[in-house]
């Protein structure tokens, strides 16, 4: 009797585990079927966007205040963050949304952090790593894995 109650409890865990690792296939095919098509969504709208302002602005020969002025006026129309780059990679333009946004001190993630913008370092190693010896590993096994660091306090 034993054995049948085992069996059906095994047999009703199998089940659920192979339920549980089903929906989570599906649900995993959805949320990348839905991901690939937001991203050619928002590509065809960044697509559009772009080919209506390189047709609304002025041409490449105009002034660049002409051109910094129909940037800033497609911003406010789109309500968008932008900035206008020469050939030769000098900035002409840029909206008013993209300067704060450039300028925030808590901007978004993806811009570049520097280095000189981190904290300084609260330690400071001092000497190298030291491992145990191999008659400490001899008296105590669980030791071979050990590594001993030390530290010091900084100003910061």
């Amino acid at each position: 009797m034993k054995s049948l109650y085992l069996r059906i409890y095994l047999t009703v865990v199998a089940a659920l585990a192979l339920f549980a690792l089903g929906s989570t296939w599906l649900f995993q095919q959805e949320v990348q079927r839905e991901r690939t098509r937001q991203e050619a969504q928002v590509g065809e709208r960044v697509a559009a966007w772009a080919e209506l302002i390189q047709r609304s602005l002025p041409p490449a020969d105009a002034p660049a205040a002409d051109q910094a002025s129909a940037l800033r006026e497609w911003s406010q129309r789109l309500r968008l963050a932008i900035a206008l780059d020469s050939a030769d990679g000098v900035r002409i333009g840029a909206s008013d949304a993209y300067l704060r946004r450039t300028a925030d001190a808590d901007a978004p993630r993806g811009l570049p952090v520097r280095a000189k913008d981190l904290p300084e370092p609260r330690l400071r190693l001092v000497g190298r790593a030291t491992r145990p010896s191999d008659a400490e590993i001899a008296a105590n096994p669980r030791a071979r894995s050990a590594t001993l660091r030390v530290a010091e306090r900084t100003q910061a």
